[in-house]
């Protein structure tokens, strides 16, 4: 089967699984039609998301690349149908915190949806099928919030209109979803083997230590998880890309969680400048185009990609703090478009440089690992900020900041260490 077939239907899968029109109104939706107070949502309800979702992705990486994939995608697509079915049934704190439990699963099952496409097509096209990817999903993001936008804006359409078409949408991603070609184990071990020789100059595997079965392959596969994990962090390029990955993916997730409250301090209880929909919008389409073009870029990332992450992350700290002493709502609007563009760029560049380090099928592993680290350092920054010292919305983002900040101080001393140290060496022999 040709890979664009399943490069294709993966990108539809993907824009129908974004298209949810009311994520941009979660915080509105739960505070003016359920009335959920804003510390109900902030102490009870959006924290359990955050904890969830650290415990959904254990199993989410150590059984992706197992299953092959396509059933933890069905998982996923299974469980963002029943968030929805929880906020139009549900009217109470329970149901909204059973909704955030649910939702955690179906953001832990994107590690599949990452991992897929890579055991479809050759290692020549995994930066194409990365950007295609990532840019299918915010295709998706950026069509249902100017569709929510406009319905909500006219009075065409209540929030719980919203909830009606985004269970729709899902609906028709978990059909498309059972159409994606199955993941061939044999393939896998295939695929493996072609790696292992390409990136590591390995010996081929003998006939021996290649499974006879799909059992034997799990096997394999379980056991090797040790092994895929020093293999591949003991790979410093690899390291480097997940240790920003990690970070930032943290920040970012906690700057979503928590941005729409910070919007409510300035945002007119009738909703007449609630243009939340629009700028949602606005920043995966904007960052689509952006990942496209970087993705035909000449850029050699291995060499500068330490400048570029810690100007990101000085970028996005400076933004951060913009954000939350911001008396103006367009200024918010404003640079919370320019961090979440960054963000995506970015994360776009990590992931091809990962994946053409990988040397096995253990995409699924990788990225979960990576997400499983920036989810353990979201719970310690949620438990302390907002759990434990109780910081106010405008002093959290403050915080947030000052975390990427720090984030571009610790990539600045690994640029000074591997390209100003060696020259500052050699300068000093040679005198």
């Amino acid at each position: 089967m040709a890979w664009w077939y399943s490069a294709v239907l993966l990108c539809a899968f993907g824009v129908l699984k974004e298209f949810r029109l009311t994520e941009p109104y979660f915080y509105n939706y739960q505070h003016d039609d359920l009335h959920l107070s804003d510390s109900v949502l902030n102490d009870e309800v959006y924290p359990i998301w955050t904890y969830g979702y650290l415990i959904a992705l254990v199993p989410a990486l150590l059984l992706s690349d197992v299953l092959l994939y396509k059933p933890v995608i069905l998982l996923g697509a299974t469980a963002y149908v029943s968030v929805w079915v929880t906020l139009i049934f549900g009217k109470d704190k329970l149901s909204q915190q059973l909704g955030q439990a649910i939702y955690s699963i179906a953001t832990a099952s994107e590690v599949a949806y990452f991992a897929y496409i890579y055991v479809k097509v050759d290692r020549s096209k995994y930066s194409r099928v990365t950007a295609w990817t990532r840019a299918a999903l915010l295709a998706g993001k950026c069509t249902s919030y100017v569709l929510a936008e406009v319905l909500i804006l006219t009075k065409a359409a209540s929030y719980q209109t919203l909830n009606y078409i985004t269970i729709s949408a899902l609906g028709l991603a978990f059909t498309l979803a059972l159409f994606l070609p199955q993941v061939s184990w044999k393939a896998v071990v295939t695929r493996n083997i072609e790696g292992q020789v390409t990136i590591r100059n390995a010996t081929p595997l003998s006939p021996n230590q290649v499974p006879e079965n799909y059992w034997g392959f799990c096997k394999d596969t379980m056991l090797s998880l040790k092994e895929n994990l020093v293999i591949h962090y003991s790979n410093k390029s690899i390291l480097k890309w997940s240790l920003w990955w990690a970070m930032a993916t943290c920040g970012e997730l906690q700057v979503g969680n928590y941005a729409q409250t910070l919007w409510g301090q300035l945002q007119d209880s009738d909703g007449d400048n609630n243009l939340n929909g629009f700028i949602e919008a606005s920043c995966p389409f904007i960052a689509m185009i952006a990942i496209l073009a970087v993705e035909r870029s000449p850029i050699n990332w291995s060499h500068w990609g330490e400048i570029g992450l810690v100007i990101a992350a000085l970028i996005d700290g400076a933004l951060l703090i913009i954000m939350s002493q911001a008396q103006q709502l367009w200024l918010m609007y404003v640079v919370y478009v320019c961090f979440r563009v960054f963000y995506q760029i970015m994360i776009t560049i990590a992931q091809a440089n990962i994946v053409t380090e990988i040397a096995s099928h253990a995409y699924g592993f990788v990225f979960g690992i990576n997400t499983l680290v920036a989810l353990l350092l979201q719970s310690l920054l949620t438990a302390i900020a907002v759990q434990w010292i109780k910081l106010d919305i405008r002093p959290q983002f403050v915080t947030y900041g000052l975390y990427h900040v720090a984030i571009s101080i610790i990539f600045a001393s690994v640029a000074v260490k591997r390209l100003v140290i060696p020259k500052l060496v050699k300068l000093w022999r040679s005198s």
